[in-house]
């Protein structure tokens, strides 16, 4: 199964298989043959950047938010960074996107999960948190994990294949065909719907990568 994405903030910013990101040699668990054919289908996503900040002190040019997740239990802020895009060809499957166990203790956040269903249309992974302890500031050192993606097929056996699409005008093409796609869906009400209507896959970009 190929899942096609782009990253939308560093062309040069790679996805890592779960089990390459693990030094698998040091731990026992890595023979077991469940916990490898789950690592060989989850991915890691890292911090593309060395960055920290306080709850009471938050930067706008690296940061979203507002006064509603700013005044929630713990606070909430939406990085700008890392943000991709997933799409695929085959049909009925979903991009999980869910916390790392490390952040919580490393950098001080928990990444707000969420799935979305890409066959029927390409959906953005990007990187909203809460804050675990907000008398302590969030800390990112560049290559931190931060959160894992998950692919879920009708066919858990399936062999997950990423293809990175790196070509500069090919990127600026599917973004403004996704862009102009995601304006319409949201004026005409149909935005909810395509995130998880299931169906045969139909993809925007085919015209322009085949």
């Amino acid at each position: 199964m190929e899942i096609n994405y782009l990253s939308q903030d560093s062309p040069d910013h790679n996805i890592i298989r779960e089990s390459d990101f693990i030094n698998s040699d040091g731990y026992p668990f890595s023979k077991c043959p469940c916990w490898g054919h789950k690592s060989n289908r989850t991915f890691i996503v890292t911090s593309p950047i060395n960055y920290s900040f306080k709850s009471d002190n938050p930067d706008s040019e690296m940061l979203f938010w507002d006064d509603k997740h700013l005044n929630a239990p713990s606070p909430v802020f939406h990085m700008k960074l890392p943000h991709f895009l997933f799409w695929t060809h085959d049909s009925d499957v979903w991009l999980d996107v869910g916390d790392h166990p490390m952040t919580s203790l490393v950098n001080n956040l928990i990444t707000v999960p969420g799935w979305v269903q890409i066959s029927t249309w390409p959906a953005k992974a990007s990187f909203s948190f809460v804050v675990v302890d907000k008398t302590k500031p969030v800390v990112l050192k560049k290559g931190d994990p931060i959160f894992r993606l998950t692919f879920h097929s009708p066919d858990l056996n399936d062999e997950i294949i990423l293809n990175k699409i790196e070509d500069s005008n090919l990127i600026n093409e599917i973004q403004e065909i996704y862009e102009s796609k995601r304006e319409e869906s949201m004026d005409n009400g149909t935005w909810k719907d395509r995130l998880f209507k299931k169906g045969k896959s139909k993809c925007p970009f085919a015209r322009i990568i085949y």
